[in-house]
């Protein structure tokens, strides 16, 4: 198979993984999936891979379903078969990707998340990746002998839950941070760190003084063959306590329903509260009452930790009254597919305050057949026709409208994708 890979790679370049739909969960790149709901098995299917806990880990909320929630002392999991044909193989001189979440709880020592190391410390070939909560800096290191390659980064965001994605690829290890790049080291050549260790989840062979194993929950870990590109590694993120709302212009007197991305949240503080329905809701109602950047904080606790996330949205409120009647605006293509974001999914006016009468908006196929009729400045076309979906391709508007009491009729075009 990694013959076929390099081929591939030589011959499509560094978009070869994207042929076989990385990222995916059926991906033939992914070699151990755990999404730790409940038991430590391998979701590929591999019974190879199948965890063992050492101690007595429970299992606690999750960015998906449940974590596993490990105490900092005797709970860890084990993945055996060291140097076998399992999961344990991919650790090598070749590419590969692992990605998963932790959040923190225990604030002692310095943590493992994850390694592969040989029980005979004198064999210096390994990987680790380290937590330290006094700083919240996260580590990374890939040793062979004199050589290694390092990253250390302080994490400075406000989340919880922090996603990690550490790649090799060649000789260059990557970094990431919730879908973000925050770090490379590069060697002289790839570094090798085969050992007949196993791949521990939550601890280390080998600790120095003040190195413990993890004191938090690690949900979601997964391995790849393959070095993943940015838009795989994005699609890994599922921004666990996030606000994901795509729309943040509003006019002044519209609300917007806030979309939290929430699994573990127990309570939320919605700051400024006076503008938001139930500033102690999930999902509330924003409602801005004056013009301008408006900023919506929200602070999230769990049961699970002792942390607080917290996320802000920014809306631009528009006062229609500022709007010039004499210019609308209409976007030049959208996508009626119901599988992109909302906003691309219907097609309207996009500042349907600066009409003040509209007398009609209407929509003609390439034939000269209207398939949409309205007299509502707020209401969109959603591609259909006689019920059915138009085909991809060019689409004619045309607006009828008072403006400051003169009558106006503007037209264009739309394209519709698919």
């Amino acid at each position: 198979m990694r013959v076929t890979l390099l081929l591939l790679t030589l011959f499509f370049g560094a978009n070869a993984g994207a042929i076989f739909g990385q990222g995916t969960d059926t991906d033939p790149n992914l070699i151990a999936y755990y999404p730790m709901d409940g038991e430590f098995t391998d979701a590929t299917g591999d019974t190879a891979n199948g965890g063992i806990p050492s101690g007595v880990p429970e299992f606690g909320c999750g960015v998906l379903g449940q974590a596993v929630a490990l105490n900092g002392g005797n709970d860890f999991i084990r993945i055996p078969g060291g140097n076998t044909n399992n999961v344990n193989r991919e650790f090598d001189s070749e590419d590969f990707t692992l990605s998963f979440y932790f959040k923190p709880v225990g604030f002692n020592g310095t943590q493992y998340l994850v390694s592969k190391r040989d029980t005979n410390c004198n064999n210096q070939q390994f990987f680790a990746i380290r937590y330290q909560p006094s700083n919240r800096a996260i580590s990374v290191l890939l040793r062979q002998n004199n050589q290694e390659a390092r990253i250390d980064y302080p994490i400075r965001n406000g989340d919880c839950w922090q996603h990690v994605v550490l790649l090799r690829q060649g000789n260059r290890v990557r970094l990431y941070i919730n879908a973000e790049e925050v770090g490379e080291a590069a060697t002289s050549s790839p570094v090798d760190i085969t050992n007949d260790g196993e791949l521990l989840i939550g601890s280390t062979e080998c600790r120095l003084n003040g190195e413990i194993p993890f004191d938090g929950l690690i949900d979601e870990l997964r391995v790849y063959r393959i070095a993943l590109g940015i838009s795989n590694i994005r699609e890994l993120y599922l921004g666990p306590d996030r606000i994901q709302n795509e729309t943040t212009r509003l006019f002044l007197g519209e609300s917007a329903e806030i979309d939290l991305n929430s699994n573990c949240g127990i309570t939320y503080e919605w700051t400024p509260s006076g503008e938001v329905d139930s500033p102690s809701e999930e999902d509330p109602f924003i409602t801005p009452v004056s013009p301008g950047r408006q900023v919506y904080t929200v602070r999230i606790t769990d049961a699970e930790s002792n942390c607080t996330a917290i996320d802000s949205i920014i809306f631009q409120v528009i006062d229609p009254s500022t709007l010039d009647c004499a210019k609308i605006y209409l976007p030049k293509a959208f996508t009626p597919n119901g599988v992109g974001p909302s906003a691309n999914e219907t097609f309207g006016i996009s500042n349907p305050f600066a009409i003040p009468e509209l007398i009609s908006f209407e929509i003609y196929d390439r034939y000269g057949a209207q398939m949409f009729q309205t007299t509502d400045v707020f209401e969109k076309w959603d591609g259909n026709f006689k019920g059915n979906r138009v085909l991809p391709g060019p689409a004619v508007w045309r607006i009828v409208y008072r403006c400051e009491g003169e009558e106006l009729v503007v037209s264009g075009s739309v394209m519709v994708l698919r």
